[in-house]
């Protein structure tokens, strides 16, 4: 059986030109073998080889058969993808995503940034307020003595719980107010069966979005009193057990630094920075001689400070659980394990890429580089060292 199709008019005389012009078909197939000549779209011809006659259908139309022989004729050729061009299409789709995937990151990003900003906005306004209602910037620690000492050692409280009445979290910090007056400050907060379930309480203002390493501790915080970091003079500069004891920025031990004593200007001095370093001293099984390994953790809001109580100059003060210097550069990498001599040394640093943000003292955060040149760094961290700084 041979099939052909052609395409013809409904008239009699094209008809019979488009038969004529299969006449080749006919001719070449065997004898006795049927040709099947398509003229229309709906139309079949069957031609004997044999035969002289060809006889047209004038009226009407044929319904096509589905079956067998003239299926297999007269079928319409299915369309559809090959395998090379499936393949072409998805590879075309993986270049589009990977395209796309690092401008959707870079946008996640920035919106967590953006959320970081505003939490160190509403720092540096707490601080305003503070300072508006008392006369002066909290301290970085508060402490009492010899009040909130126990046995030579002594305890004090936070930056970060002194703040909280001033931007809605009065009632949080208002559990530490009879600790602040007697007792062993923090500590005795913490050892309370009342604040079991209230030192657990993340205070979303003090987290990072970016800090994801440490999900798992949501009482965390990721910002951190400048305590200074431009001091050189080792007479100016003491160093006691846990590093050394910065006192030339806004936030140190008993500070309570009001705006005229910050001659550098408040636009030009650091008041909070990010560091999502771990502290030696810090949460989970990382604790420094808890028999884990060493490597220490992020520090719970509710920490602060502390120092023995006989040094004159307070020489053993631990601060870096709540207060951080400027005398390692932003984000630069921190021995580990971590050795508690250290504590106080903890850099400022971020899980932002480049750099960390930090408030100023009148308010305005400013996103800091890491490679920012490491002196003008350090006197930004500095309250009254005269230095200028070009920005």
């Amino acid at each position: 059986m041979v099939c052909v199709e052609a395409r013809a008019s409904r008239s009699s005389g094209l008809r019979s030109l488009a038969v004529r012009h299969f006449a080749a078909a006919v001719t070449g197939s065997a004898s006795g073998e049927h040709v099947f000549v398509q003229i229309d779209t709906d139309t079949p011809v069957m031609i004997e080889r044999n035969s002289h006659d060809i006889k047209l259908p004038v009226q009407g139309r044929r319904k096509r058969s589905t079956t067998g022989k003239h299926n297999a004729c007269f079928s319409r050729p299915l369309h559809g993808f090959t395998l090379v061009e499936l393949l072409v299409v998805i590879a075309i789709i993986g270049v589009l995503v990977a395209l796309l995937l690092p401008a959707i990151q870079a946008a996640r990003e920035a919106a967590r940034r953006s959320q970081c900003s505003n939490n160190l906005k509403q720092i540096g306004l707490a601080m305003q307020n503070y300072h508006a209602a008392l006369g002066s910037f909290p301290a970085g620690v508060a402490i009492k003595i010899p009040e909130n000492c126990l046995n030579g050692n002594c305890r004090g409280i936070g930056m970060h719980v002194t703040l909280m009445p001033y931007f809605e979290q009065g009632v949080i910090g208002g559990t530490f107010a009879d600790f602040h007056k007697a007792g062993f400050g923090w500590n005795a907060w913490l050892q309370d069966p009342a604040n079991a379930t209230v030192k657990d309480s993340p205070v979303s203002t003090y987290l990072c979005p970016s800090a994801a390493r440490w999900d798992d501790f949501p009482r965390r915080k990721d910002y951190f009193g400048v305590v200074g970091g431009a001091l050189t003079d080792p007479v100016d500069l003491p160093r006691g057990q846990r590093g050394f004891v910065y006192h030339d920025g806004v936030m140190y031990a008993n500070s309570f630094t009001r705006i005229g004593e910050i001659t550098d200007g408040t636009s030009n001095t650091f008041a909070v920075g990010e560091s999502v370093h771990a502290a030696p001293f810090g949460d989970g099984p990382g604790y420094v001689g808890s028999g884990g390994d060493d490597s220490g953790g992020p520090t719970p809001w509710w920490l602060g400070g502390g120092f023995g109580e006989s040094t004159p100059d307070h020489r053993d003060q631990s601060v870096g659980r709540v207060l951080r210097s400027t005398l390692n550069p932003i984000n630069s990498n921190f021995p580990a394990p971590l050795d508690p001599q250290f504590s106080n040394e903890v850099p400022f640093g971020s899980d932002h890429p480049g750099g960390a943000q930090f408030v100023y003292c009148d308010g305005h955060v400013a996103f800091i580089q890491d490679a920012i040149d490491i002196n003008a760094y350090q006197w930004l961290s500095s309250r009254a060292g005269g230095e200028l700084v070009d920005k």
